[in-house]
């Protein structure tokens, strides 16, 4: 999946700072599917975590921590968050 043009990658540094993870975390699996789901990855396909030293997406920081690697959601409600997020609907 690394190599797909179509991967979705969120590291877990990205997630524990995410403002939704103190509600998400006492989940069972520690909120992760939720907290991947928020913030976009597809939690009804394959997700492959890696443990490595990466670039976070969202802050630029290099970490050392667990990276996951999916398929990016696709439904109507990301692609209005995604709309949103952008700044094109005011």
């Amino acid at each position: 999946m690394e190599s797909s043009k179509h991967s979705y990658i969120i590291s877990m540094s990205d997630v524990v700072n995410h403002p939704y993870y103190d509600e998400c975390k006492d989940d069972v699996d520690g909120g992760l599917k939720t907290m991947l789901t928020l913030m976009g990855m597809d939690p009804n396909k394959n997700i492959e975590e890696s443990y490595l030293m990466h670039r976070s997406d969202i802050s630029g920081e290099v970490v050392e921590c667990s990276r996951y690697v999916g398929s990016e959601r696709t439904d109507d409600d990301w692609k209005f968050l995604k709309i949103k997020a952008s700044g094109a609907l005011v």
